[in-house]
């Protein structure tokens, strides 16, 4: 079976006749690597920069408020009568 976008690829070393195999092999899986580098390349550069690291022991607001919030739903799940 083929990786899908390497048909040319393949095509191209069975034309010539004298790749084997394995080497087909290697240089699909080199032709994929590269392209997996490209898009973890792409990934980073477009995402936003990370947020400000926080003192250790220290949690940011956003934290607090997301504990607060899920401690208010297990405070309420515990009211919740079951029939």
């Amino acid at each position: 079976a083929l990786i899908p976008g390497n048909e040319g690829l393949v095509a191209k070393l069975a034309a010539e006749g004298k790749t084997t195999g394995g080497e087909a092999a290697q240089a699909v899986l080199a032709a994929e690597n590269k392209l997996r580098q490209t898009a973890m390349a792409n990934i980073k550069a477009d995402a936003p920069d990370a947020p400000p690291a926080t003192e250790a022991g220290e949690e940011s607001t956003e934290a607090k408020k997301d504990q607060e919030n899920v401690a208010g739903l297990v405070a309420g799940m515990s009211n919740v009568k079951t029939i």
